[in-house]
């Protein structure tokens, strides 16, 4: 349940070794983000239906700590093109008005698959398929989504940034008054008093 929802790097690894283990009649079931997930995600932005995507890596590189991670959403297509090259897929559910296993509407959709036995390596399984135009479309069709995520990420460094001008100025401000107060009448006439003060060990003072 919502395990390759979050593996932006490892899920090919991790779908290997699920099928190194899994007994040779035996079924894999996985959740993820499919189209109706998508469609939540993306209401009210320009963003394409995840059918043209193929396959999305939202807020790549969060951690689990300030957020949930990053999220990953699939077309069905894109399963079947990618994890089809390791197993057998059998069914992908993602049906908005009968959500599978009871999850609410718009919940992940359920990949049911089987090893077809044949040898698969991590890069084959994520490589796109230069034969497939849908698979090469999908990756230039993407690019402008990810250039707005980057696009977001640079106003919050130029937003960093401003912070770290403002700090810079109110230092530089306070440097120069600091200089001005000492270059003042009344600093050079407390220098001695000033002076002594410094110089009174503790136990003189008290």
């Amino acid at each position: 349940m919502s395990v390759f929802s979050h593996l932006s790097e490892t899920s090919a690894s991790w779908l290997l070794e699920l099928r190194r283990v899994l007994n040779p009649r035996g079924l894999l079931i996985a959740t993820v983000p499919g189209p109706a997930r998508w469609a939540q995600r993306v209401i009210g932005s320009p963003a394409p239906p995840i059918e043209e995507l193929g396959r999305h890596v939202d807020a790549h590189g969060d951690n689990f700590y300030d957020s949930h991670g990053p999220h990953i959403y699939f077309a069905e297509w894109w399963i079947r093109e990618h994890w089809g090259r390791a197993f057998e897929v059998i069914a992908v559910v993602d049906d908005q008005t009968s959500p599978p296993l009871g999850i609410q509407e718009g919940g992940p959709a359920v990949v049911v698959m089987r090893s077809n036995g044949r040898s698969c390596t991590s890069s084959e399984l994520e490589s796109p398929n230069t034969e497939n135009p849908r698979d090469i479309s999908a990756l230039v069709a993407d690019r402008p989504v990810l250039l707005a995520e980057i696009a977001h990420l640079r106003w919050d460094r130029r937003r960093v940034l401003s912070e770290v001008d403002i700090a810079v100025a109110d230092a530089i401000a306070a440097r120069a008054e600091l200089s001005a107060l000492r270059n003042s009448r009344s600093w050079r006439w407390t220098g001695p008093p000033r002076w002594i003060r410094s110089h009174i060990r503790p136990s003189a003072r008290s």
